[in-house]
């Protein structure tokens, strides 16, 4: 049901609104959360109270045991909102995900339709993400009074005069706004050869250009070099291969424990020899990590090299993630891309001047991203690799993976 209503809400034509109100079910979950907190703070301080007019310290822990009892079995409950003009009920456990939390609502009001209905918590965060997808932008709130402007029904005129536990009710709903921007019309999936280069549609409204990477186990490396290393350019494919190896077993052999222990890659290995090793375990991490390193036939990623090659380097690296969808017909397109939110400990990974920009589909083969220096993406050496992090496309990528905003 959710992905048939971002369906039919995609129906829109470009520069078509799409406005509506909602209970918003980020501070309806908070509502009800605190409901039960108070409840169960109320129950222990009850308890206490009883317990310090106890007439024997027996009766009086007696009496706390049993407050205690009471608050563990609140707690354990479904939350429940009770005030004179609404009820809010918890019905299933409250999850992140965007369906399946269902809560019952009903109106203390005789004319009023709404009478134990069943509804489920509407989270507005992965909802506007869906319709990034599709091409909207959020505009942001509606709802605007004389000397009040808000993305909640939580002020104005009309408002101050409502009783308080209408205000309660009032401010839940959000008001939004969405515009069906220009839709992104997607590319095929298929990759460039290695050396070859092809137009790189973006959300970003940028010329940019990919250059394709040799699909080897090193092939996140030859993308790193191409964009930085004028010497590794210069070698035909054997050459560059070779150079390769001697990098990784260089990038390994180098590798300190303690420049290990810096990776955020090295609590998750760890983690997972702990049960076996123990305290040594980090040790044991780092030796088989700069094997992996150093081994030319094992696959690097994202993840397990690129914090790595960043330090080693001294640049800033950027992934760029093409979502593939498979059509009715025919190949394979990329209908969306992002930026990668692998690396959000900015301080650390995007501290440096200077940035490239890498482009994936599968977490495995990576793509070298490049800006054309003439009109069209026709060779790597009419390209630019190196950006600086300051350039506005750089900052916008920044902020989507730092600042988790939307473009």
């Amino acid at each position: 049901m959710y992905s048939s209503l971002i369906e039919t809400i995609d129906l829109l034509p470009e520069g078509g609104k799409f406005i509506g109100i909602v209970m918003d079910g980020a501070r309806t979950r908070k509502l009800l959360e605190e409901a039960k907190e108070q409840e169960i703070d109320e129950v222990r301080k009850e308890g206490k109270e009883k317990a310090k007019k106890a007439s024997t310290k027996k009766k009086a822990k007696a009496i706390q045991q049993k407050a205690n009892k009471k608050a563990k079995q609140i707690e354990e409950e479904e939350a429940i909102y009770l005030s004179r003009a609404f009820t809010l009920e918890q019905k299933t456990p409250f999850t992140d995900k965007a369906t399946g939390n269902k809560i019952i609502i009903d109106i203390d009001d005789p004319g009023s339709m709404v009478k134990n209905q069943e509804e489920w918590l509407f989270y507005f965060r992965p909802f506007a993400a869906r319709l990034k997808e599709v091409g909207f932008v959020h505009k942001g709130s509606a709802f605007r009074t004389r000397d009040y402007v808000s993305e909640f029904v939580d002020g104005g005129d009309v408002f101050k005069i409502l009783p308080e536990t209408s205000q309660i009710f009032s401010s839940l709903f959000r008001v939004f706004v969405f515009t069906k921007g220009k839709k992104f019309r997607g590319f095929s999936a298929v990759r460039p050869q290695a050396g070859a280069v092809k137009g790189l549609p973006n959300p970003y409204g940028a010329k940019l250009c990919m250059i394709g990477i040799p699909p080897t186990p090193s092939n996140v490396i030859h993308a790193v070099l191409q964009g930085l290393k004028a010497n590794y350019r210069s070698k035909n494919e054997e050459k560059r291969e070779e150079y390769v190896r001697r990098f990784r077993r260089n990038l390994g052999k180098e590798l300190t424990l303690s420049q290990f222990k810096k990776l955020s890659i090295s609590s998750i290995l760890e983690r997972d020899l702990i049960e076996e090793y123990g305290e040594g375990a980090m040790g044991i991490a780092h030796l088989e990590y700069k094997r992996h390193v150093m081994d030319p036939k094992k696959w690097l990623s994202e993840g397990r090299v690129l914090e790595l090659l960043a330090n080693k380097l001294g640049v800033n690296v950027y992934v760029l993630v093409g979502k593939v969808q498979a059509p009715r017909r025919g190949r394979e397109k990329v209908v969306s891309v992002h930026a990668s939110p692998r690396f959000s400990q900015c301080l650390e990974m995007y501290k440096r001047e200077k940035a490239i920009i890498l482009f994936t589909t599968d977490g495995i083969h990576y793509l070298l991203v490049s800006r054309p220096l003439k009109r069209g993406c026709s060779s790597a050496d009419k390209t630019s690799c190196v950006f600086l992090q300051t350039d506005p496309l750089i900052q916008k990528i920044y902020k989507q993976v730092c600042q988790r905003t939307s473009i």
